[in-house]
């Protein structure tokens, strides 16, 4: 019983490896970017910048209610006033959010 649960495992790890190695070379092909990444004091206004950067008109804002009352999102959305841009925020999401939280923000 040992031998067949081992070679299982073993089938099964060479998937996995045989998976990624086909994604990896698939992002070559697929032409996937690698992000931006800021963080720190005044990243907000980096974050504007870099979307009217790569062309951004409009974005679609994901949070939670808790996010806007508080007041977090302030300095993003004058940032991106600034540069022109336009967006849209939804907010009903749960601290988990379900595959519901996923269809509501996309119907919207």
């Amino acid at each position: 019983m040992m031998l067949r649960e081992a070679a299982a495992s073993i089938a099964y790890k060479a998937s996995c490896r045989t998976f990624q190695a086909g994604m990896k070379a698939a992002n070559y092909a697929l032409g996937y970017r690698i992000p931006d990444h800021i963080e720190g004091a005044g990243c907000s206004g980096q974050a504007a910048r870099i979307l009217k950067e790569h062309g951004a008109g409009r974005v679609f804002l994901v949070t939670d209610a808790n996010i806007v009352k508080l007041g977090l999102l302030s300095e993003l959305l004058k940032n991106l006033e600034g540069e022109g841009i336009q967006y849209e925020i939804f907010s009903d999401v749960a601290a988990n959010p379900t595959s519901d939280n996923v269809e509501a923000g996309f119907a919207q």
